[in-house]
C-alpha cells in the first residue's frame, strides 16, 4: 500500500550514479542501492558514516568509482568499498571551521565538490577558497573577487564540473569560473551566457560545456541552457522546446544525452494553469519535454544524475525520483510513527516492495 508519509530523511540532495550503483544523500544518511536487488543500504551519521549530524549535501564519484560526499557543515568522507572514512589530514585543515561541524552557523560550508579523471577531488568552501586533494596531499586555493569578479563580488559555487584535460568549471551564481591549474577566467551573460544565475554545469562526453541557469535573486528570470562547444555559446530556451526557461537541475548521460529538470514544485497544475515543473531531454539534436502533469507525480530540485541504462535520477523531497521516458519510480524510507511531514502529493505511478525488513520503499 502507499505510505503517504515518508520520513523526513526522504528530502534528499544529492544523488550520483557508479558502476550501476546508485548513491542518494539524504538527511538521514546516504543511501546506496544496487540496483538489481530489490532493497538498499542506509549509512548513518555515527558509526557507518563520519557526519556530525544529519545534515545533507551532494555526492560525487570519481573514475575509478571512488564514491565523496559531503554536507554543508563541513562534512567530508569517501567510501573505500565497506564504510566511510574522513580523508587523512582534512581535519587540520585551517578552512575547516569547528563551528560548522559542531552544527552551528558555519561561515565557510562546503558547497559544491567535482573528481577529475585522475582522481583529484575538488572542494569550493565558502565564498572564495578552492580545496583539492590528490589522495595525499591539500592544496588550498585563493579565488580572489577583486582580481576574478571585480571589486565587492563574490564566488560561492553551486556546482563544479570538470573537463578530460584537468580544468574547472564553476557555477558561480551570476558568473562561470574557468581554472587551468594555473590562472582563473571568468564568463558572464556579456560574453555569450544566459541571462540569471548559473546553478548547473557539466561537461559531455564530447567535450561541450553545459550550464543551466535559474531565475536570480531579484526575480529577474532565467535565460534557459547554455553549450559551449570550444568556440562559441549556443543558448536553447523554451522557443527551442525547453520545458521552462528556469533550471534547477542539469546533468548528461554517457551517452552525451542532456537532460534538464525544472521549477520545483509540488503543483500537479490544472488545465487553466498548467504545472511549471517537468523535465528536458536535448538528443543532440532536438529537445523534448515532459510536465510533470504528464507522469503524475512532481520533480525534484537540485541535483540530478544518469545510470547507463539512460534513467533520469531526481533528488526531491519526496526521494529519489527515477524517470526512464515512461516510467516512474520513487525511492523513499516508510513513515513508521514519525511525523507526517513531505507527504506525497499523489499516488506513485510505480513501486517496487522489498523485503519487510528492508527499511526502503519503492
Amino acid at each position: 500500500d502507499q505510505i503517504n508519509y515518508p520520513h523526513p530523511g526522504d528530502v534528499t540532495h544529492g544523488v550520483a550514479v557508479s558502476n550501476g550503483i546508485l548513491w542518494a544523500s539524504t538527511e538521514s544518511g546516504i543511501i546506496r542501492w544496487d540496483r538489481p536487488r530489490t532493497n538498499a543500504d542506509l549509512f548513518t551519521p555515527g558509526d557507518d558514516l563520519p557526519f556530525a549530524d544529519e545534515s545533507s549535501g551532494r555526492i560525487a564519484t570519481a573514475p575509478d568509482g571512488t564514491v565523496w560526499a559531503f554536507t554543508w557543515n563541513q562534512d567530508l568522507a569517501r567510501f573505500d568499498g565497506t564504510r566511510w572514512v574522513e580523508p587523512a589530514g582534512y581535519d587540520q585543515l585551517d578552512i575547516v571551521n569547528p563551528r560548522c561541524r559542531a552544527d552551528e552557523e558555519c561561515p565557510n560550508p562546503i558547497t559544491a565538490m567535482t573528481v577529475g579523471p585522475d582522481g583529484l577531488l575538488s572542494l569550493a568552501v565558502g565564498p572564495e577558497t578552492l580545496l583539492q586533494y590528490d589522495g595525499i596531499n591539500w592544496s588550498v586555493l585563493a579565488v580572489t573577487p577583486a582580481e576574478t569578479h571585480g571589486i565587492g563580488a563574490s564566488a560561492w559555487a553551486a556546482d563544479i564540473a570538470v573537463a578530460s584535460d584537468g580544468t574547472l568549471w564553476v557555477a558561480s551564481w551570476e558568473e562561470l569560473l574557468i581554472y587551468d591549474g594555473d590562472t582563473w577566467d571568468r564568463i558572464t551573460a556579456n560574453d555569450g551566457l544566459p541571462s540569471g544565475m548559473i546553478g548547473d554545469v557539466a561537461v559531455a562526453p564530447n567535450g561541450d560545456v553545459w550550464v543551466g541557469t535559474t531565475d536570480d535573486f531579484e526575480g529577474n528570470p532565467s535565460g534557459g541552457v547554455a553549450r559551449f562547444d570550444g568556440d562559441t555559446w549556443t543558448i536553447f530556451d523554451k522557443t527551442d522546446g525547453l520545458h521552462d526557461n528556469n533550471v534547477v537541475a542539469l546533468t548528461i548521460g554517457p551517452d552525451g544525452t542532456v537532460w534538464t529538470v525544472h521549477s520545483d514544485t509540488a503543483d500537479l497544475g490544472t488545465a487553466e494553469e498548467p504545472a511549471t515543473g517537468g523535465i528536458s531531454r536535448f538528443d543532440g539534436a532536438t529537445w523534448s519535454a515532459t510536465s510533470v502533469a504528464n507522469v503524475g507525480i512532481p520533480f525534484g530540485w537540485s541535483g540530478a544524475a544518469v545510470d547507463d541504462a539512460g534513467t533520469l535520477w531526481i533528488t526531491s523531497r519526496w526521494g529519489v525520483i527515477g524517470f526512464d521516458g515512461a516510467k516512474v519510480t520513487v525511492l523513499r524510507l516508510p513513515a513508521g510513527t514519525r511525523p507526517p511531514i513531505n507527504a506525497l502529493p499523489s499516488t506513485l505511478p510505480s513501486q517496487i516492495l522489498p523485503a519487510s525488513e528492508d527499511p526502503f520503499e519503492w
